[in-house]
């Protein structure tokens, strides 16, 4: 049975066209997005080059002014002075692709994947639209969109008359002639069916990856659990097909049902998941909380320079006794002066907009939430959502990547502020304890149990069905 199946797959010419058209849309949307990862990588080149020169530049000229042989006319771009470090020494928070990351594009259109990290920057520093799973599985063409978006539609003209077809053609009665049940005939078929396209389909992403130079030993383990979700979502819509088999109709009305709910998973459900989450948790808009902030600054920059600073040190000691010992002179005494005031000042603003961000985020992440646990009723944008944390561009990974860089500005602040209420000047061995950025994607939560565990529902949900359907047709 399986040497007929294999015999009538190869003779039909639709299916070979159809299986090199897989073929060739795999390996250009793998090659699509290793050529912008190529991109942003020597992006990342630069900018790291450019810090490298920056910080050679900043010790020679921190060793040529210290030993006399050098002046700067502007004294707050002199490297002894802490707010030199500000403006000459920006760090750079910079997004670090993985190993699979030509895989799925991903969030990584719509976030910044390097900014600059400034200890005066707005708080509100990240791109901050939610999850949509519309705009997210149409966003770009890459192997996620071709396996989530253009697979159903193989599978569908590969299973949709499974068994219609031998009842067009007149060959049932000799199929049910045969010491095999016609359930198990079509399952069989099914299944064989699904191992074909299956092993066709990892072996041309196998050989793709290949030329965009992803390291098939170093991503074993994600490579197995794309290859699981892959699986499951392949068995779902030849699952579906046979489903619809079952109800005993013709070709034409099986392929119009199947198509029917290919629109109705990969296409009505992520925009009713959009406008469902957009009614529920309504998030007010970037706009207003940078409205709300602009005014808390506003606020805090027009109290009394000597009144700020008089009740800081009240409550904060320590650094006049730290100015006291200080060996700067008078012309930079009026530099720190001004600047500590700068830096209290941007505390408090912090802190007066501080409730502002929390809510404001607080109420996105709700919404962020939301939207994930809805996702489930869609096999489609599920698979989505994990080829984006494999890939390592996921709204999860994003999110992380922008709670470091807002920890790193904190303590970039807080670095150059005790120096400058301290009023130190910055040695050469300060450089060694500048606080560097970090982000580790390995940290992140992927969801992979859930998304693994909702496919398998969806899975067993059309299992149920069919064999429901079996006991009703008598199959």
């Amino acid at each position: 049975m399986i040497h007929l199946e294999w015999r009538n797959l190869t003779s039909n010419r639709w299916l070979q066209i159809s299986f090199l058209l897989l073929a060739g849309l795999t390996f250009l949307a793998i090659l699509n997005r290793s050529y912008h990862l190529e991109s942003y990588q020597m992006k990342i080149h630069d900018v790291r080059q450019a810090q490298s020169n920056e910080f050679q530049s900043f010790i020679a000229d921190h060793d040529s002014i210290t030993a006399g042989v050098k002046e700067i006319g502007n004294q707050r771009l002199n490297p002894i002075f802490p707010f030199s470090l500000e403006v000459r020494l920006v760090p750079q928070a910079v997004f670090e692709p993985t190993g699979l990351a030509p895989i799925a594009v991903g969030q990584s259109d719509i976030h910044a994947g390097i900014f600059p990290v400034r200890t005066f920057s707005d708080p509100v520093n990240k791109a901050t639209v939610y999850y949509n799973p519309a705009t997210d599985l149409f966003g770009s063409f890459d192997f996620a969109f071709v396996l989530v978006f253009l697979i159903p539609l193989l599978v569908i003209a590969f299973s949709y008359n499974i068994l219609s077809e031998e009842r067009e053609n007149g060959t049932l009665q000799m199929v049910l002639s045969q010491p095999v049940s016609l359930m198990a005939f079509l399952v069989s078929r099914i299944l064989f069916r699904f191992l074909i396209l299956f092993v066709a389909l990892l072996s041309v992403l196998l050989l793709s990856m290949l030329p965009a130079g992803v390291s098939i030993s170093a991503n074993i383990g994600g490579i197995a659990m794309l290859s699981g979700f892959t699986a499951l979502y392949l068995l779902f819509w030849f699952g579906l097909s046979l489903l619809i088999n079952l109800f005993g109709r013709s070709s034409s009305f099986n392929i119009t049902v199947l198509l029917g709910a290919w629109v109705f998973f990969v296409l009505v459900i992520p925009t009713l998941l959009h406008v469902t989450v957009e009614k529920v948790h309504e998030v007010p808009s970037r706009s207003e909380a940078l409205v709300e902030m602009r005014n808390a600054e506003e606020e805090a920059f027009s109290q009394d320079r000597d009144e700020i600073l008089d009740r800081y040190f009240l409550e904060h000691p320590e650094f006049i006794e730290a100015a006291e010992g200080s060996t700067a002179d008078e012309q930079w005494r009026e530099l720190y002066e001004f600047y500590k005031w700068f830096y209290i000042v941007r505390q408090n603003i912090a802190e007066a907009v501080s409730p502002i961000v929390d809510d404001y985020y607080s109420r996105l992440a709700g919404q962020q939430e939301f939207a994930r646990r809805i996702s489930a009723l869609s096999p489609a944008v599920i698979l989505k959502e994990a080829m984006g944390g494999l890939a390592g561009t996921s709204p999860a990974h994003y999110n992380h990547f922008h709670v470091s860089a807002e920890q790193f500005r904190l303590e970039w602040m807080e670095f150059i502020r005790n120096k400058m209420l301290r009023e130190q000047f910055v040695a050469l061995n300060d450089l060694d304890a500048l606080p560097q950025f970090s982000y580790s994607p390995e940290n992140v939560n992927n969801g992979f149990s859930r998304a693994g565990m909702a496919l398998l529902f969806h899975l067993l949900a059309v299992i149920v069905l069919i064999v429901i359907f079996r006991k009703k047709a008598g199959l």
